[in-house]
């Protein structure tokens, strides 16, 4: 077998690392900090110009138009479910002042107990707009 008989590939090599002071550096590695990384684009276009792509579609932007809202209908039922949420906050509030006033009437035998800021509430005075406290919690056993 000749050395002509053999057959040598068309791809050129090319040597990945260089001495550098008796050191093996890879050539990726050969930048300096001035100039920084060299890019992959450039490397890849050979130093051909970088085209940059136009973008594809304008966008303009369109004011909104006010949406007209109609008056919203509500059903019977949903009706019904408001009345009865409002009858139920009014009796809330009325609870809510006559048990300010039954505290306020037993402030002092209860004053260890309640928190100072609560104190602070019931030492305004009773509500006068709620009725007064039922018997049977002005007089328990």
């Amino acid at each position: 077998m000749d050395s002509s008989d053999v057959r040598r590939g068309s791809r050129v090599r090319y040597s990945t690392t260089v001495m550098v002071n008796g050191q093996a550096v890879k050539v990726n590695n050969q930048y300096t900090l001035e100039e920084g990384e060299p890019s992959v684009f450039d490397s890849e276009l050979g130093g051909q110009e970088r085209a940059v792509a136009a973008p594809t579609k304008q966008y303009v932007k369109q004011e909104k138009q006010a949406k007209v809202s109609k008056p919203r209908v509500f059903s019977s039922e949903h009706k019904a479910k408001l009345a009865q949420n409002k009858q139920v906050a009014a009796i809330h509030d009325g609870l809510q002042k006559r048990r300010h006033n039954w505290l306020h009437a037993h402030m002092h035998t209860l004053a260890p107990w309640i928190p100072a800021k609560e104190l602070r509430k019931l030492q305004q005075g009773p509500d006068t707009s709620a009725p007064a406290a039922d018997e049977r919690l002005e007089f328990q056993p």
